[in-house]
Parts: structure tokens; sequence; C-alpha cells
């Protein structure tokens, strides 16, 4: 399983930053690493869009006493976004968390994969263990013709690390479709967050540019500097995005030393 270097170069983190800059449209964005203080880690998730659909979504805080983040769309009603055409593809819950493990991804894997890390096992596993519901394999791809769209997952689990000094578990996850075949493609980078220099982030998308169908993203996670606070982070993100397809950021800090929580988002206005 390959695994993440937790001090890049300057150099790096700037090329990560001007490679997301450069990216017309990404689809989902997931950045996690380590804050600039070295206090938190850090779990960031970017939604951009071109349907109308894609562009009327927020981050909403939702259950497990608002620490749940949902992606929403703020003017209809639970029934009226079950009725959107590929409902369960748009509106998912993005971020959750149990006893130290926290989980964020670009759909209905979010809940499961939690559990699955929460039972005893690494982030590889989880993706794969994932179930199928409403006829979706969620260990697979997302069935969105032609497109395809690879599930990204990212986890970090300080359960141990707080239990006992143990390491900090870090993980990002995108499954893709080969491109030869239907067979689902899964790769898993790891790390230890305690060994992350502070400022030291890796990032990775749903596609590597614009087109019709959209490419799925092919490379390993890329390096991507981050902020002191949650707010300084979601910022920086937020203006590294294409202004025409950018619709939300939601970045969460979780303490490492007493696990507050701190979460910062920002929407198209």
């Amino acid at each position: 399983m390959p695994r993440l270097n937790p001090t890049p170069e300057d150099s790096e983190l700037d090329f990560g930053r001007a490679q997301l800059k450069n990216c017309e449209y990404p689809g989902r964005v997931l950045i996690m690493g380590l804050s600039a203080l070295g206090d938190a880690a850090v779990q960031g998730y970017a939604l951009t869009g071109r349907s109308p659909s894609s562009r009327n979504r927020v981050f909403v805080p939702t259950d497990n006493y608002g620490r749940d983040i949902k992606v929403a769309a703020p003017n209809m009603s639970e029934q009226e976004m079950s009725e959107v055409e590929n409902a369960e593809l748009i509106y998912y819950t993005a971020m959750s968390d149990r006893d130290g493990i926290y989980v964020a991804s670009n759909g209905a894997q979010t809940a499961p994969v939690l559990e699955r890390i929460d039972d005893g096992c690494g982030l590889a596993r989880a993706v794969r263990l994932t179930p199928t519901i409403s006829g979706v394999d969620l260990s697979k791809y997302e069935p969105d013709a032609p497109n395809f769209t690879p599930r990204i997952t990212g986890a970090i689990n300080i359960k141990p690390s707080l239990r006992d000094g143990a390491a900090i578990d870090f993980g990002i996850s995108i499954v893709r479709k080969s491109k030869v075949s239907e067979v689902a493609k899964h790769s898993t980078y790891t790390a230890d967050l305690r060994d992350f220099i502070p400022g030291a982030g890796y990032g990775i998308q749903t596609y590597a540019e614009n087109g019709d169908p959209l490419p799925s993203f092919e490379q390993a996670p890329y390096a991507f500097r981050l902020g002191e606070t949650a707010a300084e982070t979601a910022s920086s993100i937020w203006q590294v995005l294409n202004r025409d397809t950018r619709v939300a950021v939601v970045v969460r800090h979780i303490e490492l030393k007493y696990e507050g929580l701190e979460y910062s988002t920002v929407h198209e206005a």
C-alpha cells in the first residue's frame, strides 16, 4: 500500500496548490493533513458543479449533535431532493465521526466506512467492505455513465493516540473504473499523522479536468499547504477553485490533544 511522504518540500506544496488552481473542473476535492500550528488534524472537502442541481448545494450540520456535515439543496425539502435525478449521488453525508474516527467522502460510503473502521478495519479494507444500498454498490465507482465518477474517501483515526499515544492512522482512498473494463480499481494511500510537518496536507479529486465524458483523476494525492485555522484553510481552498464552477468548501479541525472540533464553511453567494 503506497505511503504518503509526511515531509513534503515547499516546492511540492506550492505545486499542488497550483495544480488545483489550474484545473478547470476538479469535481469533488478532498484535502487532509496537519494544521500549520501542528495542533489539529485537518479534513477539507470541496464541491464544484456545472449543472443547476450540482451548483444548488450547501453544507449543512445535521445528525451526531451537529457534527455530521450533509450536502443539501438550500431551498428544497428532503422529499424534493429525493426526486432529483441521481439524488443519491448529489445529496449525502460528506463528513461524520465516532469515537475518535473521522471520515469524509463524496458519497453514501461515509457512514459504512466509519462503521467498518470502528470495527477494526483499516481504510482500504473498510472501503472494499461497503455494502450495496438501493442497488448501488458503494465499494465501486459511481454508476453515472459515461463519467463513472470515482469515489474518494479520507479517514483519520486518532482513537489509539488518545488512549496510549499510538499511531494516528491517516488514509486517502480513491476507487476508479478501469479504462478497459467494468472492474473497480482501488488505491489507498496511508501515513502516520504524527510524522507530518505542520502545514502539510494531501489532496485528491474526482476529475483530472473538464471534459465530456469527464476524465477520472488518475494520479496519486498531491501535496497541499494547510493554514493555522479551519477558516484559513477553507479560504485557501476556495481561492484556488475555478470561480465559474466552485460551489462550497467545508473544513474541520480536530484538536489532537482534546479532540475539540472547529468547522468553517464557504459557499458561493
